[in-house]
């Protein structure tokens, strides 16, 4: 009899433990209004990518960097890969800016004619003591493969609270909008509005 009381109350204090556990919620960018700036030419190919994301941003956690340390959230994930979401996010935005359909790189029946640009994600986190920073470098290349015109960098920053992980998607999603105008704006050297 001591037995089976000894089972049933070690089961409730399993049941009672697992109950207690937090649970994990699921985050996405998403997009923010961007208003057209001008119309790309209408026979133009242009892709987004390859994107490239530090190794540390590519896992399910969401990072807050504390000088040279990354904390990783317990329970505060990203609901797809973050590269994944970033480039879907900019294509988007992109597009929007533009008039013209941007897609990304390697998009099925993609061509060698389409004009590419690739991007470098140095920085896209949130920052103790609280800040999201978003740094990238990007250049247009020919179908040909030959840079045109200058390399872009740029940086963007927004205050945040870094113990609000909806607060630092939201911002996050804010300033990936800004980076795609910033990059948007650049094309007519290249490309002239129509």
């Amino acid at each position: 009899m001591n037995i089976k009381l000894a089972c049933g109350a070690a089961a409730l204090i399993i049941a009672c433990g697992c109950s207690s556990t937090p649970p994990t919620r699921l985050y996405v960018l998403e997009t923010t209004p961007v208003s057209p700036l001008y119309s790309l030419p209408a026979d133009l190919r242009l892709t987004l990518g390859p994107v490239m994301m530090p190794e540390y941003l590519e896992r399910q956690q969401i990072v807050v960097r504390d000088g040279g340390r990354l904390r990783m959230s317990g329970y505060d994930r990203w609901g797809e890969p973050l590269g994944r979401g970033v480039t879907s996010i900019l294509t988007e935005q992109l597009s929007a800016a533009t008039g013209s359909e941007i897609l990304p790189f390697m998009w099925p029946g993609g061509t060698a004619e389409d004009w590419r640009i690739p991007l470098e994600i140095i920085r896209f986190e949130a920052q103790a003591p609280g800040r999201v920073l978003l740094e990238a470098r990007w250049v247009l290349m020919s179908p040909d493969g030959e840079e045109t015109g200058s390399r872009h960098r740029a940086s963007f920053e927004s205050p945040v609270d870094t113990d609000d992980h909806e607060q630092i998607v939201r911002v996050s999603s804010q300033l990936l909008s800004e980076l795609a105008v910033d990059i948007a704006r650049g094309l007519p050297e290249t490309f002239p509005a129509q």
